[in-house]
């Protein structure tokens, strides 16, 4: 019995053994081929999709080359991971398409999908079978038709960073929001839907970067903001939100829009401004009482009714309008290109600058409907920029200017219901002859005398001038449709006239005379050295030296049409000798420095340009400016760019040691501008055109100044919002999302210059297709899919092929510059880390020595700062994930 049991043990025991192994080889074999099931589910996923669409007629039609080409990662705006078989669809981009029907269920099959976008299109609803996409990050349906409560179903998706549902039917609450992983939602956009609820819901939201919720019906206070530090654009307009704003939480961002809401109290200039961040702020058709400048630091203290605009510099728009304010404004936002303080209670006179434009930068103006008194200030008729100006409903008074107007952009101008008074001067009708004003009322007045000829009739004109007793006209037409009486003619005016003639003729000489006198005392002023540059040298601000017009004309013949080598935006170059030196002359175009902007923005880019100093970085030699043109001199460059090398439009073309020279040097060059300049500078125009080479070869980095200043902020907060930069193919793509150029942004633009380095290819060609099109597009693609050979440039393939290390080489560089392209600008090393990283490879690989350029001394500029990281756009509060908000095939 005992053996028998024993016996049946030892039979279980050995029938165990193949099962044991049945089930470790299922182990290793069943998730290969469930792999392989999921690639081959991807493939035929996509099939389905696509005959989901298709389900709709007209949708076929626009998607033709999804019906001619069988491999779906080949469609347009498809993008896979991996080739062949074992490729999986990762994003879907279906942008301004104008597809019809419901979202194609089948998407939520995709399981390796991480992004898709579908904005601009008539999609009219989202099936439940999409939610199965559970890896989702980013989604986009803005502007389209879907409607119902397609919020609830948001907790599948706990990897999702950008959700952006603007513009939609959407009914249902906004507290579904809560169901999302707060740990790494960085954007909501809700906007244009019929959503309720209030703020508290997103408590939690601590990496949240971009919240649009406006055109909404949302209620409740604000308070839930300050709990959101990472926020930046912020759009809640077109709700009914109550209470206060918290204004400490605005001052760090970018955009705000609070419009149209009912939010209440008093606030202050200084604390939303300082530290000078925002870029756009509406707060209009709110309840605000009160702009009242009573924190520390506030330039009025004492008075508790002013509007003082010093605070708010480097601001695009201010918008005020439609509030209660009161008091009077102390100073306008000189940077400004808005500002909207319409519709309040404001009064007293309008500031007087005693400059030579009343507000140098502003193209839209809106102070109508106040109580503001006394004459409209002498450089408001100077505003080069200005599009509309309304100053309507006011109690303004005094005279229309007779003198010229220089507003060659404006549009519309309104002065009507004020107390204005006197004749109207030519220069109104010169303005309409002359330039874009189409629209003038300046009815309901005080003016008097004659309407002056040339003023254009037409329906904006048909009630401009009514309201005003004292105006006339003698053209029938024009005075009947303005209700004005007939001119009053003096008596025998044709025998004046003849007697007039005979006093003229004699004068004739004599006026002659004194305009030749005239002329040779403007000759003079205008090529004497400008008093303000003058005394900001003498006074050190400026560290270059003043070189005078006369041997700058000297130097290039008069500026001569052949020393002319080149044009720009800021003026033309010429090639001049200057003390036995070639140099490089940037002389500026006539007008550039009629506007004390203008004049100031040169003095600042002489003073930033002349406290840096670096070997692979053009020199400024000196300056001039007179009152007709602006001028700057910098060391002569003898051997172009290196664009121009790279592409065989000079040279003998460069092999692969001089081109990893240059990128070395380049990147030096940029990494001193980013980490040694104080305050920091910008390029903002990193491209091989702006890449110069001397005799030996080596680079010199040119064009850059205070149009790429960085703001003097905290390292973590780098934002800029001035004029955009950068030129096609090497911008970077997050800059289509935030708008705002960064150091991470030079990264970028040198990450492409890389490229060019080893490709000889341009940055930007639609005849290699558009999946090429961009060398960054094409460049990644080949790299990491082990076809390098395709890419580098022919000139190089010689030694490619038969150097190893030569090989190893191109490859980390490529590898490098794929790096510094990445669409996460916090993937992206900084430039220090580019410098030396490409030092490095400089010594292992060919082992590159600064020999040959190390006897040219670096000169620091004064009061270096540390060394410090480089930020991207974001604040440090961000994280890692801050990237994402941003069209899915731009990164």
């Amino acid at each position: 019995m005992a053996r028998s049991a024993r016996g049946c043990l030892q039979a279980a025991a050995m029938n165990l053994v193949p099962c044991f192994l049945i089930v470790l080889l299922s182990q290793l074999v069943i998730p290969a081929s469930g792999q392989r099931a999921r690639v081959a589910a991807d493939i035929q996923t996509m099939l389905k999709v696509r005959d989901e669409l298709f389900g709709i007629p007209e949708n076929k039609m626009i998607l033709a080359d999804w019906s001619t080409e069988p491999d779906p990662c080949n469609w347009t705006r498809v993008e896979c991971e991996g080739v062949g078989a074992s490729a999986t669809v990762r994003r879907i981009d279906l942008n301004q398409r104008n597809l019809a029907g419901p979202v194609p269920p089948s998407f939520g099959l995709l399981l390796n999908l991480t992004h898709i976008s579908a904005d601009d299109n008539r999609f009219d609803s989202i099936p439940a079978n999409f939610f199965k996409a559970k890896q989702l990050r980013f989604i986009s349906f803005r502007n389209n038709l879907i409607s119902g409560s397609v919020l609830e179903s948001l907790s599948a998706f706990q990897s999702l960073r950008v959700l952006l549902l603007g513009q939609n039917l959407l009914s249902g609450r906004i507290d579904s929001l809560s169901r999302l992983n707060k740990s790494v939602v960085q954007a909501i956009d809700l906007a244009g839907n019929g959503m309720q609820g209030n703020l508290s819901t997103l408590a939690g939201f601590t990496k949240l970067t971009v919240l649009r919720l406006g055109q909404n019906r949302l209620t409740g206070e604000l308070a839930t903001i300050r709990d959101m530090p990472a926020l930046y654009d912020l759009s809640l307009e077109d709700n009914s939100f109550s209470g206060s704003v918290p204004l400490s939480t605005l001052s760090g961002m970018v955009s705000v829009n609070l419009s149209r809401n009912a939010l209440q109290g008093p606030f202050t200039l200084d604390d939303i401004f300082v530290p000078g961040t925002i870029a756009s702020l509406d707060l209009s058709d709110n309840r605000f009482s009160q702009v009242a400048p009573q924190f520390s630091g506030s330039r009025n203290s004492s008075a508790q009714s002013t509007v003082d605009f010093f605070w708010a510099r480097g601001v695009d728009k201010i918008l005020l309008g439609g509030n209660g304010l009161s008091g009077s404004v102390v100073s306008f936002p000189e940077s400004a290109a808005t500002l909207n303080l319409s519709h309040n209670s404001l009064g007293g006179d309008l500031p007087q600058t005693g400059k030579a434009t009343f507000f140098a930068g502003v193209e839209t103006l809106l102070l109508n409907n106040n109580s503001f008194t006394g004459p409209i200030p002498a450089g408001f008729w100077t505003m080069a920029n200005a599009v509309t100006m309304d100053l309507s409903r006011n109690q303004l008074n005094g005279t229309l200017p007779a003198g010229p107007l220089f507003m060659p952009n404006l549009q519309t101008l309104n002065l009507s219901w004020n107390l204005l008074s006197g004749g109207i001067p030519a220069a109104i009708s010169n303005l309409t002859r002359n330039f874009r004003l189409r629209t003038v009322d300046l009815s309901f007045n005080n003016l008097s005398g004659p309407l002056p000829p040339g003023l254009p009739q037409g329906d904006n004109y048909s009630y401009s001038f009514i309201g005003n007793p004292g105006l006339c006209s003698d053209d029938d037409s024009f005075r009947r449709a303005n209700l004005l009486g007939r001119c009053s003619k003096p008596s025998k005016a044709v025998q004046a006239l003849w007697a007039g003639v005979g006093s003229m003729l004699v004068l004739v000489l004599a006026i002659v005379g004194v305009l030749l006198v005239l002329w040779r005392k403007q000759m003079v002023k205008d090529n004497r050295m400008d008093a303000d540059l003058v005394k900001a040298v003498n006074h050190g601000l400026i560290s270059t030296r003043l070189i005078p017009l006369r041997q700058l004309k000297t130097a290039t013949s008069n500026f001569a049409e052949d020393a002319k080598i080149g044009e720009g935006g800021f003026g033309s170059v010429y090639k001049g000798f200057l003390e036995g030196k070639e140099v490089a002359i940037k002389k500026s175009s006539n007008a550039i420095l009629q506007l004390v902007a203008s004049k100031q923005m040169f003095m600042n880019e002489v003073q930033i340009m002349s406290s840096v100093n670096h070997r692979y970085l053009v020199s400024l030699l000196g300056c001039c400016m007179t009152n007709k043109s602006a001028l700057l001199v910098f060391e002569y460059v003898p051997q172009g760019t290196l664009a121009e090398h790279l592409y065989c439009r000079r040279g003998q073309g460069l092999d692969w040691n001089q081109r990893l020279k240059i990128a070395r040097q380049t990147a030096e060059a940029l990494s001193y501008l980013h980490f040694t300049a104080n305050p920091p500078i910008f390029h903002r125009d990193v491209k091989s055109a702006n890449i110069l080479l001397d005799d030996q070869l080596n680079a010199k980095v040119a064009d850059f100044g205070i149009s790429k200043l960085a703001p003097n902020l905290d390292a973590t907060t780098h934002y800029s919002s001035l004029a955009v930069q950068g030129t096609p193919g090497y911008i970077d793509p997050e800059y289509y999302v935030s708008y705002q150029m960064t150091g991470k942004s030079d990264v970028y633009s040198f990450g492409v210059v890389l490229l060019e380095l080893i490709t000889s290819r341009a940055p930007l060609d639609y005849r290699r297709g558009e999946r090429d099109s961009t060398l960054v597009k094409m460049a990644t693609h080949l790299v990491r899919t082990d076809a390098l050979h395709l890419l580098v440039d022919p000139m190089l393939m010689i030694v490619f092929d038969d150097e190893e290390e030569v090989k190893k080489s191109i490859l980390s560089v490529a590898e490098l510059a794929l790096r510094c392209v990445d669409r996460s600008p916090d993937d992206r090393p900084d430039m220090q880390q580019v410098a030396v990283e490409i030092e490095a490879l400089s010594s292992v690989h060919y082992n590159v020595s600064k020999a040959d350029d190390d006897d040219m001394d670096v000169i620091p500029i004064a009061n270096p700062v540390a060394r410090r990281p480089q930020a991207s756009y974001t604040s440090s509060t961000t994280g890692p994930g801050s990237r994402e908000f941003q069209s899915p095939f731009e990164r």
